[in-house]
């Protein structure tokens, strides 16, 4: 007998580069997908869902990148 669910993939984590704006999930296969937001609002609403659907622990936010001025 085979599991009906063994082709399921879910996320692992969630990786958040708030200067990007962009979004890349990692499932428990160790596949990744971009999502890249256009607007603040659109970010902030992909945000709250992870939040709302993650543990926190899955949710890793990438160090913002500071270059010094010339």
């Amino acid at each position: 007998m085979t599991d009906e669910y063994s082709n399921d993939e879910y996320i692992e984590c969630v990786v958040v580069d708030m200067c990007k704006r962009q979004f890349s999930c990692v499932s428990d296969r160790d596949n990744s997908k971009t999502l890249e937001c256009d607007t603040p609002d659109e970010f902030m609403r992909v945000l709250e869902m992870c939040q709302a659907f993650l543990p926190e622990d899955a949710i890793l936010w990438v160090d913002p990148s500071v270059t010094a001025a010339k």
